[in-house]
């Protein structure tokens, strides 16, 4: 994190006599700097099991100490200077308390799977099929689909071979969801555009 004051929305005035555009700059958010912010890291991981009483009474020792009063006292005078009308010391009390006690560390990240899409003709013969289906009758999803592996098991094959990296399971499940959600999509369009051309 940076020692500079994030700056987080700019609002233009313009200087009519002049037609000259000057920037006024408001800062919406205020870091404690770098330096300090790894004090207050290393004091929340030490105490970050502590109820809130302990925690405070070790929070008030702690900023108590002479170099850690001195660093409270150039963040003070930091933030008071980038503008920062708030209450500095609840700050970081509060950023210590709330924020890096309770954070914990990042797990190992599992990299996501690749997405793999249907062929656009397999899709677009999924609406011409849910259109035509709605048009003649009423259908739940679920009895939708049915019918359209009755009816279009040559479609299914030729999709199937091309989804040869997934499991069988895998394709069964992502053919059936994207029938669903297409369905219900088209099924949702269809009644708002009816009771818009009722009105």
């Amino acid at each position: 994190m940076s020692q500079k004051t994030n700056i987080r929305k700019k609002r233009f005035v313009i200087n009519s006599d002049t037609i000259d555009s000057k920037v006024e700059i408001q800062t919406l958010r205020y870091d404690i700097g770098e330096k300090f912010m790894e004090e207050l890291k290393y004091f929340a991981t030490i105490h970050k099991y502590d109820e809130r009483k302990v925690f405070k009474e070790a929070w008030n020792q702690w900023t108590n100490q002479d170099s850690i009063q001195m660093q409270i006292n150039e963040e003070v005078e930091r933030l008071k200077n980038a503008g920062y009308e708030g209450d500095v010391l609840d700050k970081m009390f509060k950023s210590a308390r709330y924020y890096f006690r309770k954070k914990q560390e990042k797990t190992e990240e599992v990299p996501r799977k690749q997405y793999i899409s249907l062929c656009p003709r397999f899709l677009e013969q999924i609406d011409i099929f849910i259109m035509e289906l709605l048009k003649a009758e009423s259908h739940s999803p679920a009895s939708a689909y049915e019918e359209f592996c009755k009816h279009k098991k040559e479609l299914i094959v030729s999709q199937v071979n091309i989804l040869i990296n997934l499991k069988t399971e895998e394709i069964y499940i992502k053919l059936k969801k994207t029938f669903k959600n297409r369905f219900h999509v088209m099924k949702t369009t269809i009644q708002k555009l009816y009771q818009q051309s009722t009105k």
